[in-house]
């Protein structure tokens, strides 16, 4: 606690620092004023028994330091003070809730990355700790003022750096804010209520998220050189490292998200008129619940042969193999650096494979076979996202180009056990 007084004779004001962030006030007629009332407030913060109340003179303080009460200091009383028919849940109740519920989509790291991320946020703007926040009515932090705070901390950090750090800081408030978000959609807050738990009504929260997130210019993106490509492409073919392998493989031959990897299983391989395909009930992230796609070649020849000649190939069960951290984290961390290593200079480095494949289909067979490979609501959508490689790579002639669809005429099915 720092007692100080600006002028010999002027008022006397407190300042200390509670969980990297600075208090302070001023205005006290004596040094013992001023430390009582900085004391007092300190003890407040820290206080977890009466978080509603101590919140309320939180913003009481704020709002007198600066002579103004702002529109969202206003909501944040109305939040505590406002009398409702129904008290929401503790925030921690909503999240142990959405980490065990057993029919929602999301996969297992998938939900402990959403509930970080909304801790991450609230702990940011609140100041509080996550014990302190899980013990917190959801009411007082799924708020609008909350998620508008979350973005004016970051636009406060990048202003102090340069350009690219910016961007790097925005991109993350954004996705982080995205993230979060995972923990009130419709079917997660119908599972709340199947439990028996209140939820606020969080419109808006995620309002002021559309409001307030950072619209930022599209990047220019250069793809990687012919050379740093095959020099890939030659290194993948030797990989002994069979998640990677495998990761790898599922990006090229079938253009797949990571999330569709992760749950990828080898009964989804089949055949239809020729062609080989995966063909599965899935959770894509077009929503429609399914997943049906063409093999492109020459990669998925690759695949069939050295998952068939290391025995890798099963008839069942998942593809990638392992804990849920291997198969969540630990495998594309390997694969970041493996495409980093030889010369890959994209942001998301897994996502880099499943473009260049989708840019090969839209070069050999058109925008339209591009979209229904990557499985784009829209042609839009890929060629506003998609165009990179074919821009720099594609010839005057497609029949030149060495990719084409796998089928099983021209070898032996991969959907058969060796």
């Amino acid at each position: 606690m720092k007692i100080s007084q600006r002028t010999s004779g002027g008022s006397w004001s407190y300042r200390f620092q509670l969980r990297n962030q600075e208090y302070s006030k001023g205005g006290f007629p004596t040094e013992a004023s001023a430390r009582d009332a900085g004391d007092r407030r300190k003890a407040r913060l820290e206080d977890t028994t009466n978080v509603a109340r101590n919140q309320l003179l939180e913003i009481i303080d704020r709002a007198t330091t600066s002579q103004v009460i702002t529109a969202e200091q206003i909501e944040q009383v109305q939040a505590i003070l406002l009398p409702t028919t129904v008290a929401t849940s503790p925030l921690g109740k909503i999240l142990d809730t959405y980490d065990t519920a057993t029919h929602l989509d999301a996969s297992g790291t998938t939900r402990t990355a959403n509930i970080n991320a909304i801790l991450n946020i609230l702990r940011t703007v609140t100041g509080f700790p996550n014990d302190q926040l899980r013990h917190t009515d959801a009411r007082t932090l799924l708020t609008s003022a909350n998620a508008r705070a979350w973005f004016d901390h970051h636009a406060t950090r990048a202003n102090t750096l340069n350009q690219s750090q910016a961007r790097a800081i925005k991109e993350t408030a954004n996705s982080t804010f995205n993230s979060a978000a995972g923990i009130l959609t419709p079917k997660a807050r119908q599972t709340y209520a199947d439990a028996g738990l209140q939820l606020p009504d969080t419109t808006k929260f995620l309002d002021a998220y559309q409001a307030n997130r950072f619209r930022l210019p599209r990047k220019d993106y250069s793809p990687p050189s012919e050379e740093i490509i095959q020099a890939t492409l030659d290194a993948w073919a030797t990989l002994d490292d069979r998640n990677l392998f495998l990761a790898i493989g599922y990006s090229l031959a079938y253009g797949l998200r990571k999330g569709e990897i992760i749950k990828a299983k080898w009964d989804w391989h089949t055949t239809r008129r020729g062609f080989e395909i995966l063909d599965a009930a899935a959770d894509v992230k077009n929503s429609t619940g399914t997943l049906t796609v063409k093999a492109l070649d020459p990669y998925h020849t690759t695949l069939i042969t050295t998952a068939r000649n290391k025995h890798w190939r099963q008839a069942t069960g998942p593809i990638l193999t392992g804990s849920a951290t291997e198969t969540g984290t630990d495998v594309w961390r390997r694969l970041s650096e493996f495409l980093k290593h030889h010369g890959w200079t994209t942001r998301k480095k897994a996502h880099a494979l499943r473009a260049y494949a989708g840019s090969a289909v839209a070069m050999r067979y058109g925008l339209p076979a591009a979209r229904d490979f990557l499985r784009h609501a829209t042609s839009k959508i890929t060629e506003e996202n998609y165009s990179h490689f074919v821009d720099q790579f594609s010839p005057e002639d497609p029949t030149e180009l060495p990719w084409s669809w796998s089928r099983t005429t021209d070898r032996p099915r991969f959907a058969a056990v060796a």
